[in-house]
């Protein structure tokens, strides 16, 4: 799928290579796609040419995962600064190359639970990473799929969607039926502060331990599809960029309706604003600021001079804290700010930080390669912790 509508004045490009982890070779016509991130579907697919270059244009400014798959072939793990490229208008970001490694495949079935039809149009995810839709005989294919364990997951319009584990192996092909039951729908339309309407805005709800989410189209209209028809006390959540949130609450499908219209204005919120400096009180710039959230995605990123800026917090509790690459973080504890005007002219203090390097091997003493390596970060922090995966000499 392609984003429509975007200018050429206002676009960006992503470009690289793509190759074959063993033997080492350009993989020739591997599908590349962009993630907006955050979203579930892809932004743009593009196949590479036989030097496994490609280019992925017409894309709008944001913050893109870039992945990469050749039939069984899998993207191999990428580094948390390495995953995510930042798009910008008018800017080509080169040299964004994806390395293959053996993968699998995962075909299945969508159905109807009750009379075991097909369903054709249903859109299945695995990972957040790989999309299809089935067609008419309710059957799709996922191909790239790295090993090892993955949820798959379901949905299609008037369906509570569904999920199943599956095992992938490296040259193997797994299937899975997901058997969808009825259920009914949430909509309505999502506006800001000022009454306008919100496009892109996030609404979701959780019922039954599921949760239900989906983004306000062009005009701010949204729909939530798949809500269990017996829930009661139902809370519909809408926030931008996760900040305005608002909530509001209904007491669920009236008798014989499939349906509730249910509109949400996003809340004003808290500002914070301030600046990030070092310890001789020179700006920083790019430091990510994060606001009472694990979030790989900050509230925020300063300027040339160090500046930021969060509108809409929805709490003035909690901590925020400012990240950047090769500092030790700081945070401010935001009940501390006592009024409006110390809650603008916050100043994070950055000092350079500590590293940690080492090595994962086996009981033997043999490197292992792509092994997950974290640090948790305990105190009052915010933001999500370092982490990486090993080389293939086992070093991180």
């Amino acid at each position: 799928t392609v984003l429509e509508g975007i200018a050429p004045s206002t676009s960006g490009t992503i470009r690289g290579r793509v190759f074959l982890d063993a033997p080492p070779a350009p993989a020739p016509v591997a599908s590349v796609a962009a993630i907006l991130d955050l979203a579930r579907s892809y932004a743009k697919v593009a196949t590479a040419g036989v030097d496994g270059a490609y280019d992925l244009d017409g894309l709008a400014p944001g913050r893109y995962r870039v992945t990469a798959w050749s039939g069984d072939w899998a993207m191999e793990p990428l580094d948390p600064e390495e995953e995510i490229v930042e798009v910008q208008a008018r800017r080509s970001t080169d040299g964004v190359d994806r390395t293959l490694i053996p993968g699998g495949v995962v075909a299945g079935k969508v159905i109807e639970a009750d009379t075991k039809e097909p369903i054709a149009g249903a859109a299945v995810e695995l990972a957040a990473a790989r999309f299809a839709v089935t067609d008419e005989m309710g059957e799709f294919q996922l191909e790239g799929v790295r090993p090892g364990l993955h949820w798959v997951s379901a949905n299609a319009k008037g369906f509570i969607s569904r999920r199943a584990l599956v095992e992938v192996t490296a040259g193997g092909r797994s299937f899975v039926v997901l058997e969808l039951t009825a259920g009914g729908v949430i909509e309505g339309l999502v506006t800001d502060p000022a009454g306008q309407p919100a496009p892109g805005a996030t609404v979701w709800t959780t019922v039954n331990w599921a949760w239900i989410k989906t983004a306000a189209d062009a005009e701010g209209r949204y729909a939530l599809e798949g809500v269990p028809l017996e829930a009661r006390d139902i809370t519909v959540f809408a926030a931008r960029e996760g900040q305005f949130e608002t909530r509001e609450s209904v007491k669920g499908f009236p008798e014989g309706e499939t349906s509730i219209r249910l509109d949400l204005r996003l809340e004003a919120g808290i500002t914070f604003a301030g600046r990030v400096v070092d310890l001789q009180g020179r700006p920083i710039l790019g430091a990510a600021l994060h606001i009472a959230s694990s979030s790989v995605k900050p509230a925020a990123v300063t300027g040339e001079e160090g500046l930021f800026t969060i509108e809409g917090a929805t709490s003035a509790t909690g901590f925020l804290t400012a990240l950047k690459k090769g500092c030790a973080p700081a945070s401010q504890d935001l009940q501390d700010l006592k009024s409006r005007d110390e809650r603008l002219a916050i100043e994070l203090v950055l000092e350079p930080g500590h590293f940690v390097e080492g090595k994962v091997v086996d009981t033997a003493g043999h490197p292992i390669h792509r092994a997950w390596v974290g640090i948790d970060l305990i105190g009052n922090y915010e933001g999500p912790y370092p982490w990486c995966y090993t080389g293939r000499d086992g070093s991180f």
